[in-house]
Formats: C-alpha cells, structure tokens, sequence
C-alpha cells in the first residue's frame, strides 16, 4: 500500500522514492545522482549546489539567500537583484547562473531540466517530484497515496489522506 520497487533501484513509498542508484524522493527531499538532495527547503546538485528558501550555494563560491548572494570570494548582493557575469541574476525571489539556474523562495532550475519548489522538482525532460507526487521520465508518478510507473501501473493508498492534490508541472 506505501510502496513499489521496479527494476533494480525504484522503490516508492508514500514518502520517499528511489531510482537507479541516486534518486530518493520524501515527502521533503529528493537525491539524483551522487549530487542532488531536494528538500522542501533545500537542494544540493553536484558537489556544489544548496538550494534552500532562502539560500543557494553553487560550485565553491555561489551563495543565494532571500537578500543577498556571494559568488566566488567577492560578490555580495542583495534584497533586490545581482547580475554576475552572463548569467547570474539573484533577487530575493530568484536566481540564475550560466543559462537555467532559476532559484526562488519556490523553485530552481539547473541546466536544462530542473524545477525544484517547494512542492515539485523536474530534473531533465522528465522527472517531477513535489511534497505529493514524482514523474521520472515519461511514466513513473509517485505521490503521497498513488503511483504510476510507465504507462500502465496505478498503486494507490486509499488510507493516506494528506495528499494536497498539487500536481503542478514545469518543463523547459
């Protein structure tokens, strides 16, 4: 009723979901790869990348909060804006480095993929991953009390009654 293992590294449970041999979804957190942790709250990509509410680390030098931002050893910014480079715009809602980091109060994007809020993550073309459900590729769908895995499979937990029905989908 709270889980489901495919293959060799998918298992899905009503708060957390394994893929491969990175990708771990709670309720609040998230890891793909050897890098990427997506909390509720925080995100690390790489050996570089913290996003939180209210801050963002990228690489050795990149820090982002809600009001200020340090690239490297020098660049402070802060309540409002800073443009580093081509790439990096940090404000207290958002940030970007190189051409897709977008992090905000509620969401970041790294590289071509990654959408990461409070209640969702994409990462690549197909995986989303929100405080109540996770798409990897074109199938699997796991949330708080159902999941899909290609285009067949439903597992749904009819007992678990928290699911906030927030199925929010960002792609690039």
């Amino acid at each position: 009723m709270d889980s489901v293992i495919v293959g060799r590294g998918l298992f899905v449970a009503m708060d957390s979901v394994i893929v491969g041999r990175g990708l771990f979804v709670a309720m609040d957190s998230v890891i793909v790869g050897p890098g990427l942790f997506v909390a509720m709250d925080s995100v690390i990509v790489g050996r570089g990348l913290f996003v939180a509410m209210d801050s963002v680390i990228v690489g050795r030098g990149l820090f982002v909060a809600m009001d200020s931002v340090i690239v490297g050893r020098g660049l402070f910014a802060a309540m409002d804006s800073v443009i580093v480079g081509p790439g990096l715009f940090v404000a207290m809602d958002s940030v970007i480095v190189g051409r897709a980091l977008f992090v905000a109060m509620d969401s970041v994007i790294v590289g071509r993929g990654l959408f990461v809020a409070m209640d969702s993550v994409i990462v690549g073309t197909g995986l989303f991953v929100a405080i109540d459900s996770v798409i990897v590729g074109l199938g699997l769908f796991v949330a708080m009390d159902s999941v899909i895995v290609g285009r067949g499979t439903l597992v749904k937990n009819g007992s678990h009654g928290r699911s906030k029905n927030r199925h929010s989908f960002f792609a690039l």
